[in-house]
């Protein structure tokens, strides 16, 4: 008796266990649901980028603004792209080029990092733009260098292509191929236009989340 009592007794720790501990397992994953789902900036609900953009926040590579926003369609400075890649690259200080017009820029070490590593250029050696909009041709060559792409010539089939800086041609081509940026739905590049915060994580995230190999040669 004592023997089946003890069974009996086993059994029903057993059972109490494996219903209290799965039920806190389940409400643990509900809260961790809740809390990411608490991460999601007001803007971005239904935008495009959602789930590449909150990859990042989530991953603590990227914030959103102290209002609860993230402003995915604002465009990107050239001085917000630089300070962007130091941080999520986790780039070393890195002493280089010294621009006339980011002497006393609130964002000039992390442009002087960027510029040091050959990530971004200047215009010329004199000024570098900070306060200019990053145009797409500009982010594509940058994520071009980045993955390190093979790119000899310039195949791409787009409406605007006639309107590609020349330097920019075989970097804008790969970045496309490999799904860093996209064509619109007319088919046109927009090489000139301005790159959005959007399009500038979700390029950013496609590199450090490859899909597929990061070499394209054509």
């Amino acid at each position: 008796m004592k023997t089946g009592r003890r069974i009996i007794l086993l059994i029903t720790l057993m059972l109490a266990l494996m219903l209290f501990g799965g039920s806190s397992l389940l409400a643990a994953e509900a809260s961790n649901e809740a809390q990411l789902n608490s991460n999601i900036p007001s803007d971005l609900s239904d935008h495009w980028a959602k789930d590449s953009i909150m990859q990042l926040i989530n991953a603590g590579v990227i914030k959103g603004y102290p209002d609860g926003t993230c402003q995915p369609d604002k465009a990107i400075s050239r001085a917000e792209f630089a300070v962007m890649l130091v941080k999520a690259l986790k780039l070393e200080p890195k002493a280089g080029n010294t621009f006339s017009d980011t002497a006393s820029h609130w964002a000039k070490d992390s442009i002087a990092t960027v510029a040091a590593h050959g990530l971004v250029s200047g215009h010329n050696k004199n000024l570098f733009g900070p306060d200019e909009f990053t145009t797409r041709e500009q982010a594509a060559s940058v994520y071009s260098r980045l993955a390190k792409l093979e790119s000899s010539t310039f195949d791409l089939n787009c409406t605007d292509k006639k309107s590609i800086s020349a330097w920019a041609k075989p970097d804008v081509a790969a970045a496309v191929k490999i799904g860093f940026f996209n064509l619109y739905p007319d088919g046109s590049f927009k090489p000139q236009g301005y790159t959005t915060r959007a399009e500038a994580f979700y390029a950013l995230y496609k590199y450090l989340s490859p899909e597929e190999p990061q070499t394209v040669k054509h």
